[in-house]
């Protein structure tokens, strides 16, 4: 019994001594997009969200989420293209303010 106590004892020891607490989250930036949506076939107007996702090594994501310049694309073709017969649909970019969608405030910005 001693030596298993001793033995974990060691074990710990060298597990503390072994820890390291270099980890980086970040790294180099590229654009990454995230896209959702809800499609009903039975609705006058469909809506897709295409947004960045975000992080910086530098800038807290509290304050990146505030910056639209940080979620939103400028420049964007959007397209859905239907599977079965090859028809594509060209996406026009509107503000979910104006269709009436708006953004609840919190911690994302709330327009555009």
């Amino acid at each position: 019994m001693n030596w298993i106590i001793k033995l974990l004892i060691l074990g710990l020891g060298l597990s503390l001594v072994s820890c390291n607490d270099d980890l980086d989250l970040v790294t180099d930036w590229k654009e990454i997009p995230v896209v959702w949506g809800f499609l009903n076939a039975s609705d006058t107007a469909q809506y897709i969200r295409i947004e960045k996702g975000f992080i910086d090594g530098e800038t807290g994501a509290d304050i990146l989420a505030k910056n639209p310049d940080s979620l939103y694309f400028q420049d964007i073709n959007v397209q859905l293209v239907n599977e079965s017969n090859g028809q594509i649909f060209q996406l026009q970019r509107v503000d979910g303010n104006l269709e009436g969608y708006p953004r609840e405030p919190g911690f994302f910005a709330d327009s555009p």
